[in-house]
């Protein structure tokens, strides 16, 4: 009976081994529980909240038909979390899409890896670049006054048309790259879901035609 349970748990292993959609068992069963996609989601979420939190000043800010009221320091604060909100979410974007088609097309080496670590790394050096391209907003003023009807308005980030030409060129080169980087994510998320799609339907076939 030892004999026959040994040769039963020996032919199971074999057609494990060559199971065509072994890979597909261990992406799904084994790949969730690696972390990685939790620390990108965990910083993704936190990104968000800095925006949730300067939210409200921001609605009362265009209720006021675009007058700030909370200060130099407030409008420096609530701009500086929308920015590094715009900037970590793209960045953290690039890294979920990078992670999700390793992890689809590649789960043997994607398991082997020290996963957690590299997201760790991956997430630092992310908040890292962020908090440092956010520092020239922190430093210079971020309201720009202006008279509307025999009024001052207080503008908080915007009203740069009566500032200099050097201050206009940095905003201008500031947008252009938010929104050349964001269609770069924007490429890259749809090349990595393209090739997901790839491997999945190549990895499916057989099972079809079966």
């Amino acid at each position: 009976m030892t004999q026959s349970f040994t040769m039963t748990t020996m032919s199971s292993m074999v057609s494990t081994s060559i199971n065509p959609f072994l890979d597909s068992q261990f992406r799904y069963v084994l790949i969730p529980a690696m972390g990685e996609i939790h620390i990108y989601m965990t910083n993704f979420t936190i990104a968000d909240l800095l925006f949730v939190c300067a939210l409200p000043f921001w609605i009362d800010y265009y209720m006021r038909e675009g007058d700030w009221v909370y200060g130099d320091v407030m409008c420096r604060v609530t701009g500086t979390y929308f920015f590094i909100n715009t900037d970590s979410t793209i960045l953290f974007l690039s890294a979920i899409s990078i992670n999700r088609y390793w992890a689809v097309t590649r789960p043997l080496d994607a398991a082997s890896s020290d996963c957690i670590i590299r997201g760790i790394i991956v997430c630092i050096c992310v908040w890292v670049f962020v908090l440092t391209m956010s520092v020239p907003f922190q430093v210079s003023p971020g309201i720009n006054v202006h008279s509307k009807n025999n009024t001052d308005i207080c503008r908080c980030f915007e009203g740069y048309q009566g500032g200099t030409n050097d201050k206009k060129k940095k905003v201008a080169v500031t947008h252009f790259l938010i929104i050349g980087l964001f269609f770069v994510v924007f490429l890259l998320i749809v090349i990595c879901n393209v090739l997901i799609a790839q491997s999945l339907i190549s990895k499916n076939s057989p099972q079809s035609k079966s």
